[in-house]
């Protein structure tokens, strides 16, 4: 796998006040490859809109409206279904800072409202048992069958740093509704069936920096699943990496 990210942080350190156009923006980009090619690409970035900050003595508040993008392209295989999911939103975000002694805790947790174009994941399983019937445009007959949905993402992160060790987790869940407006063939359609799906994904880590020298351990947890009519289906997964990094 190979992946990058960054982030840029501009919203001043001491004093308060309010903060306008992209002081908090960030990004990150991930590709995994197979014996078949490239197997998954995904990204997302973020940027904020509007903020207010407020620094004291042992601690950094920030509140504001962030906006961002999300994409996730995932290749069929045998041993796992295609997926794919596109997604803008916008929303409040919060980040908070509290220091005591050698201690520094940071919280925070953003809130968005979505627009986005959701794979169906019940749609196989509602397709087995409904052959003969009429559905949307954008997904009667198509190979990658989609539905245009609105949600709504959830993300709450903390970590603890103490001499240097990390501890910390992150929730980042998202809910999805298919937008069930007239469609383009509506005369022709027998099953204009309404469908929700789900993006979840937990994980934590602990880390330890010494120097130049850098170590973290995270394992993660995620669920992928949704209904269709009568139809439901989820897929689950884990994984566990050990990153050890060097800065020059």
């Amino acid at each position: 796998m190979l992946s990058t990210s960054g982030e840029l942080d501009r919203v001043p350190r001491t004093g308060s006040g309010t903060v306008m156009g992209g002081r908090k923006v960030g990004y990150a980009v991930a590709l995994s490859s197979d014996t078949e090619g490239v197997r998954a690409v995904s990204g997302t970035t973020e940027a904020s809109l509007v903020g207010y900050y407020q620094n004291g003595t042992n601690h950094a508040l920030y509140v504001g409206l962030n906006t961002g993008f999300e994409y996730r392209n995932v290749k069929d295989r045998p041993d796992r279904a295609w997926d794919l999911l596109s997604k803008v939103g916008a929303g409040p975000t919060l980040d908070l800072e509290l220091r005591s002694g050698e201690t520094t805790v940071t919280l925070g947790s953003d809130l968005a409202l979505d627009f986005a174009m959701v794979k169906s994941s019940a749609y196989e399983t509602w397709r087995t048992d409904h052959g003969t019937e009429t559905i949307r445009n954008a997904m009667q007959g198509k190979a990658q069958p989609y539905y245009y949905a609105m949600g709504a993402s959830l993300d709450p992160r903390i970590n603890v740093n103490y001499r240097g060790l990390n501890v910390g987790g992150t929730l980042a869940a998202s809910l999805f509704g298919s937008l069930d407006g007239a469609d383009r063939d509506q005369e022709i359609l027998t099953a204009d069936t309404h469908m929700t799906d789900h993006d979840a994904r937990a994980q934590a880590w602990v880390g330890y920096e010494h120097g130049n020298l850098a170590m973290v351990v995270d394992g993660a947890l995620t669920s992928r699943g949704g209904s269709m009519g009568d139809a439901t289906d989820e897929t689950t997964g884990r994984t566990a990496m050990l990153t050890v990094g060097y800065r020059r």
